[in-house]
């Protein structure tokens, strides 16, 4: 009897441990994105509690920082951009978010492998073509973060799907890859979305901060990156996307060696350039934005933007 009872207590209470692993208050996340033209960040904020649909849910207010870069090669910031506010509430194991005037399941933390859930987006009102809007479960699994063992769904958006979410949530925070709720997802190849967006940080005021960067988590806000110029009519890099292969073409042969950043800032590779027309094989890096950092013998730069896709 003795060891039935302490059974009970343990499962019990751990139930009720993971029915508390939600955000508190003092959430903040911050999302970097990447794009062809403009790079910046995303930064969300757990506001407060609010009814919304008959439910106490949680109300969510972000903003988009974006920079770009100047005729002097600096980085300046373009503006700060509030966004539509997002509404969430936990129920047990599931997360839910509202959208379309009703809410959604968002990520179930009790899901296995191969089950799948409609993210709510009207597929009819799709332009490019999708005819369903679901996301399918991938993987599950367990992660320790600051000292507690935390389960994790992988996701990624069903066959067709015009809703996209991807990635890896955590039960204490959520999407800790891709973005933190839904966006429009792209079906149709002809018009892809040349930018992505990832995870970089999350706190609360119970829970210390996480942080995949290695930088301060606004970091753009603090410090000039690009000084740079993105618009030197004398390269040329074709094709741009590029399946790998790529051509560099110089007027004038003014670079001398290319440096290869990912998004997140990492120096992947240097290569020699020894004429003006040269071709290049990228097909060993992963899909994806990239930073061409192009330097002259006198030391100086110009950057291009590549999508390996």
């Amino acid at each position: 009897m003795k060891k039935f009872v302490l059974a009970l207590f343990v499962l019990l209470l751990s139930v009720s441990l993971f029915s508390q692993r939600w955000i508190q208050k003092g959430a903040v996340w911050h999302y970097a994105y990447d794009a062809l033209s403009s790079t910046g960040f995303t930064k969300f904020v757990y506001e407060k509690d609010t009814i919304l649909g008959g439910k106490t849910c949680q109300k969510i207010t972000s903003k988009l920082y974006e920079f770009g870069a100047d005729q002097n090669q600096q980085t300046y910031l373009k503006g700060i951009f509030p966004q539509a506010n997002q509404y969430i509430y936990k129920s047990r194991d599931t997360i839910f978010y509202w959208f379309e005037n009703q809410f959604y399941v968002l990520c179930n933390f009790k899901a296995k492998v191969n089950d799948t859930w409609t993210l709510g987006n009207n597929a009819s009102n799709n332009k490019y073509g999708c005819t369903s809007a679901s996301v399918k479960v991938d993987s599950v699994g367990v992660v320790a973060i600051n000292g507690d063992l935390l389960r994790w769904i992988a996701v990624s958006p069903a066959a067709n799907s015009n809703m996209l979410l991807k990635g890896k949530i955590v039960e204490r925070f959520g999407a800790m890859e891709f973005n933190l709720f839904p966006s429009q997802n792209v079906c149709d190849n002809s018009a892809a979305d040349l930018s992505q967006s990832y995870f970089t940080c999350f706190e609360d005021d119970s829970f210390a901060l996480v942080n995949t960067s290695g930088k301060d988590c606004e970091y753009l806000m603090k410090i000039n990156v690009f000084k740079t110029n993105f618009n030197n009519t004398k390269i040329s890099i074709y094709p741009n996307p590029s399946k790998g292969k790529l051509t560099i073409d110089q007027v004038g042969f003014e670079y001398s060696a290319l440096e290869i950043y990912s998004v997140d800032g990492r120096l992947i590779n240097t290569i020699e350039l020894n004429q003006s027309l040269q071709i290049l094989d990228f097909s060993n890096l992963s899909n994806g934005i990239y930073t061409l950092k192009f330097v002259s013998a006198q030391g100086q730069s110009s950057y291009k933007k590549l999508l390996l896709d």
